[in-house]
């Protein structure tokens, strides 16, 4: 008699007979749901939009796209892009079939918003086949479908037309709920789905991939709980692998489709999105375990409610599931299984994960779970039912939940005012008039208001970039959602026509440019020279907008750190000046028995070395400058070993330091 785990007995493939739609129909089915969610958003999408802020971020994005030329994700607040674009192909592909060929969408925005709709309804059509074979019922799955839907639109309805990011990767989630709860069961035929699923979560949020670990192991475990002693079902058996070989190879190859973009970007600038993404994580605080709790309850309602709630509904659908045995038995505990997985991952990132716990929307794919969790109790109660014309009374259901969703989806979404901006077609007309070599180069004066600076800035950018024209590039207050191309270089900070961007308030002077409430003003470059000597602690306005290239941390009261082995200024003088520059430094000692090396460079031979120790931390260092035709001077220090508080165990400061800054003085020969 052969062995239970002899994989030569094992079938090539464990999959429930076919009872989804066939391919046409699911297309069909694509198509209609997303004419539906066209038609409740179309007073947005008939018009002409000029987007802003985020979405404008995106827009910067998705040009690079439309040319095939993007390799990175979405911009992340804390400075680095997530890991793939997928999403991001997605909106390029709308703006260019809706707008660019069949002119149907009447700006580029709302080819964008187009696409959407068929996203999420490719998603919804891709939940309603897998719910189809693990209910075996077109029906119980149309029901629970509905069901989902009018609880997803309950919970936040801009899930279903948004284009904010943290919408987008809510219908995906629940997808790879539903296709993951497969494989409790050892199924094989929702891999495919699974792996598009898991792509684009990945894509959209690198936080997605310890996520998606920790709901497969969640799964892996349950699997092995209900198909423990059968070895075609235990999915991590080498016999399972073995037998089920196509649909697991098809199932990495395309996960590996949607990691290329970011092996291609570690290529391209080594070490890469990884580095940036193990560098945040080393710094992120870990919050404590009632807070994740407190956190992830806010999704179910509240943490007392959502404890009762969500043990309810488990243990309703875990006792239901035990009774009625069976398909529909199974795939209640599948789904459960998927649900808890998708728990303890939330829990797990808000603990080591999330920097912020007060901003909900980080979460907000979780809003999938407790949405699940009705449907498949309306799904426990339809199956329940011994009525013969049960049928009749879910096709009206559906009906009526239908109604009650599309009545809930047609709300203006809350970031509607970020959708539509005029008035950056007068802005950019004006400024492409001012005077300029190369890029104009743009200090954002953040002193009024941050936010509406950044957000309309973006929206000027975007709709630049969309017309094919990079005349500006960002310096002071760049952030990664400017993309890496809009960032000034060192030389156009240093040789180009600088303006500041600043919100227009009463009592300002006229700005030479100005449109959508921000007016521009010619940035006045000082005569250091006829200053003399310049400190930190008196002008340090100069310091952080002339004199501070690169290397070097935020300004201190006294003086400026070094940070890293290399750190430069830039000094902007007469075209004829020759001199010295006297540099006031300080070092950074942290024992008696260490020293720092420092060596000068202005064009000349270098200066140095110059040793800094316990009894000589600060020192007159004199440079002989000479500026250039454009009056540039440029002085680069060279620290020889840098080193961090946190290094030596001081404090938790991480930065390099070696040298500090208190003031500059020239001398004219």
């Amino acid at each position: 008699m052969a062995s239970l785990y002899d994989t030569k007995q094992l079938p090539q493939a464990v999959s429930a007979p076919a009872f989804a739609p066939p391919w046409w129909q699911r297309l069909a089915l694509v198509l209609l749901l997303a004419a539906v969610l066209v038609a409740s958003n179309w007073s947005v999408i008939g018009t002409v939009n000029y987007e802003l802020g985020d979405f404008a971020a995106n827009s910067l994005l998705i040009q690079d796209a439309k040319s095939l030329a993007l390799f990175t994700g979405n911009y992340s607040r804390v400075g680095f892009n997530h890991p793939g674009p997928a999403i991001l192909y997605v909106l390029a592909a709308g703006e260019v079939v809706f707008h660019d060929w069949l002119h149907v969408a009447r700006s580029p925005f709302s080819g964008q918003l187009m696409a959407v709709t068929l996203y999420n309804a490719a998603w919804m059509i891709l939940i309603f086949t897998t719910l189809a074979k693990m209910l075996r019922s077109r029906v119980a799955a149309m029901l629970t479908v509905s069901v989902l839907a009018l609880a997803l639109a309950f919970l936040d309805y801009q899930i279903f037309t948004g284009i904010w990011f943290p919408h987008l990767y809510l219908f995906p989630f629940a997808a790879m709920l539903v296709t993951g709860a497969r494989l409790v069961d050892g199924h094989t035929d929702a891999l495919p789905g699974l792996g598009i699923a898991c792509g684009f979560l990945m894509n959209g949020h690198v936080s997605f991939v310890a996520i998606l670990g920790i709901v497969f192991l969640t799964v892996a475990a349950a699997n092995y709980l209900a198909q423990r002693g059968q070895a075609n079902r235990l999915i991590l058996h080498k016999g399972f692998l073995g037998a089920n070989k196509g649909p697991v190879l098809r199932f990495f190859a395309i996960i590996g489709v949607f990691l290329l973009p970011l092996a291609i970007e570690t290529v391209r600038r080594f070490p890469g999105p990884v580095a940036e993404y193990a560098a945040f994580g080393g710094h992120t605080k870990h919050n404590s375990l009632l807070q994740a709790i407190q956190y992830t309850g806010v999704y179910w309602g509240g943490t007392v409610f959502a404890a009762m709630l969500a043990a309810g509904l488990a243990g309703m659908l875990f006792i239901h599931a035990r009774r009625s045995g069976g398909d529909v038995g199974r795939a209640v505990c599948a789904l459960l299984a998927a649900g808890v997985g998708a728990t303890l991952a939330l829990l797990f990132y808000a603990k080591v994960g999330i920097d912020l716990l007060e901003f909900s929307y980080i979460g907000l794919f979780y809003y999938a779970v407790p949405a699940l969790a009705i449907a498949t109790a309306a799904a426990c109660l339809y199956q329940a039912m011994q009525w013969r014309g049960k049928h009749v009374l879910a096709f009206v259901l559906v009906a009526v939940f239908g109604v009650a969703t599309w009545q809930k989806i047609q709300k203006p979404v809350e970031y509607l005012p970020q959708y539509n901006q005029p008035e950056v077609q007068h802005l950019y007309k004006t400024m492409r008039a001012l005077p300029r070599q190369g890029r104009l180069v743009l200090d954002l004066d953040f002193a009024q208001d941050q936010g509406f600076i950044w957000t309309n800035v973006l929206g000027l950018q975007a709709y630049a970039k969309r017309k094919g024209d990079d005349f500006f590039c960002v310096n002071k207050n760049w952030h990664i959602s400017n993309t890496r191309a809009g960032r000034c270089t060192p030389d156009e900070v240093i040789r180009g026509q600088r303006y500041q961007i600043r919100k227009v308030v009463e009592g300002m002077a006229p700005p030479l440019a100005q449109g959508m409430g921000l007016g521009v003003y010619r940035f006045e470059l000082p005569d250091l020279a006829a200053l003399s000597e310049v400190t930190v602690a008196a002008r340090p306005e100069l310091f952080n907008n002339f004199i501070l290239d690169s290397g070097w941390s935020a300004l201190e009261n006294q003086f400026v750190w070094s940070e890293g082995k290399t750190s430069r200024l830039v000094l902007r003088l007469p075209s004829n000046f020759a001199g010295v520059a006297e540099l006031d430094l300080g070092s950074f000692i942290p024992r008696p028995e260490a020293d720092q090396v420092l060596t000068v460079e202005a064009g000349a031979a270098p200066s140095g070395p110059h040793r800094f120790v316990s009894t000589e931390q600060r020192k007159r260092i004199r440079v002989p400058v000479q500026a250039d035709g454009d009056g540039i001077v440029t002085i680069v220090l060279h620290i020889d070993h840098p080193v961090s508080p946190k290094q030596v165990g001081m404090s938790e400061d991480a930065r390099a330091l070696g040298v500090s800054l208190y003031g500059i003085k020239l001398e004219r020969q």
